[in-house]
């Protein structure tokens, strides 16, 4: 199963004049996203005298479909740029800036503070964006606000927001017109409730077809070939909730993720792919291949797998730096885009030993996640874990 990580992600030559030709580039592709039925944002990929490395769109929803809950704009430039930066001989990572239409989300933001990039936006968003009605990227984890107040930065908008404090020189140091800044408002809005119901789903979306056992019988006889790092749960782990703790931990590895039905079954596993980009975080990698998994056998053989909104993922331990939190919180979030149905289980579970900075993680969150996803963590449930060791 092939996985297309930069879809959206056009290599382009030429040089921005100014940060509203910045501004008004990343807000016509904004536009072309919001046409194409998915999430109106766009952005381009500079280095810091304002040559021009690559542009994108938001390619969330392709072809009416969703293809791939993680293909923000941010999301698909940074791991475009580690593909390509030995090919093309890119510039170093501090030289370079992502200029987005939009205030990145906490999977963007996440996967900026994690990649070295810097980027800088036009158009606010209170809901999921991470910066503050400040001004400031605190909409996260306090022990990242130093780091994100150095790499991450809004526009100048003229006569609307004053000075960001970008520490860009050259080009991209000036303000923005209200024009550019209203386009990238207007793009996003006119896109995001259309979008959001298309990812959280219709009703006959959320249930499943088959018996879960049946169905993942049915999977493995299909012998899919899925990529390397990711496999099908086995075949003892269908009968009840995971009562085979070592085969799970071993399954997960170090930094492995899972997918659990809303029973707690695991469905599927993966892991990172982090010697590509180091942005390919196993949770990330489960959520584009589960994603791509779903439309395939519904195509092939109308047969609907548990929605995410109904789903669990798993860990083996909690996430090992604020940053890797913050990406993959925020790729969960975007996974569900609606409210998570009521479940016995946290979002975001770990098997072994958690760590209480997560609850303070994700509390930290833009209220998209903490409001309206209803982002939960921590371990698994004490009767779960109990129903395993017997």
């Amino acid at each position: 199963m092939k996985i297309e990580l930069t879809i959206g992600v056009t290599p382009l030559s030429g040089s921005v004049t100014s940060a509203d030709d910045a501004a008004l580039r990343a807000a016509a592709l904004a536009e072309a996203s919001a046409e194409a039925g998915t999430f109106g944002v766009g952005g381009l990929l500079v280095n810091r005298r304002g040559r021009i490395l690559a542009q994108a769109v938001n390619s969330v929803i392709r072809g009416g479909v969703v293809a791939d809950p993680t293909a923000h704009v941010e999301r698909q430039l940074v791991d475009w740029y580690f593909q390509e930066r030995t090919p093309r001989a890119l510039p170093p990572v501090e030289e370079v800036v992502i200029v987005s239409s939009l205030d990145p989300c906490a999977m963007c933001a996440g996967a900026i503070l994690k990649s070295g990039l810097s980027a800088i936006a036009v158009a606010e968003d209170s809901v999921s964006g991470v910066h503050n009605h400040q001004g400031l990227p605190h909409r996260m984890p306090r022990e990242l606000w130093a780091r994100a107040e150095k790499f991450l930065a809004m526009f100048t908008v003229q006569g609307r927001r004053g000075d960001s404090c970008t520490g860009l020189n050259g080009p991209l140091a000036g303000a923005v017109s209200q024009e550019a800044f209203l386009r990238c408002q207007t793009a996003l809005q006119e896109s995001i409730m259309r979008v959001r119901s298309r990812i959280g789903g219709t009703p006959a979306d959320l249930r499943p077809t088959l018996p879960f056992a049946e169905m993942m019988g049915h999977l493995r006889s299909l012998q899919i070939d899925l990529p390397q790092g990711v496999l099908l749960a086995a075949s003892e782990l269908d009968s009840a909730a995971v009562t085979n703790s070592a085969r799970l931990s071993e399954d997960l590895g170090q930094n492995g993720a899972c997918l659990l039905n809303q029973e707690g079954r695991p469905i599927l596993f993966a892991q990172s792919a982090d010697t590509t980009s180091p942005i390919r975080d196993s949770i990330l990698e489960l959520v584009r291949i589960y994603t791509a998994l779903r439309n395939w056998v519904r195509e092939s053989f109308a047969i609907r797998l548990p929605h995410p909104r109904h789903c669990s993922v798993l860990r083996r331990v909690a996430p090992d730096s604020a940053e890797t939190a913050l990406l993959e919180l925020g790729a969960l979030g975007s996974f569900l885009e609606e409210r998570r149905y009521p479940s016995a289980f946290p979002l975001l579970a770990v098997l072994e030993e958690s760590d209480a900075r997560l609850e303070e993680y994700a509390a930290s969150l833009p209220p998209f996640y903490t409001d309206e996803i209803g982002v939960t963590v921590g371990r698994l449930p004490s009767e779960f874990v109990a129903s395993r060791r017997r």
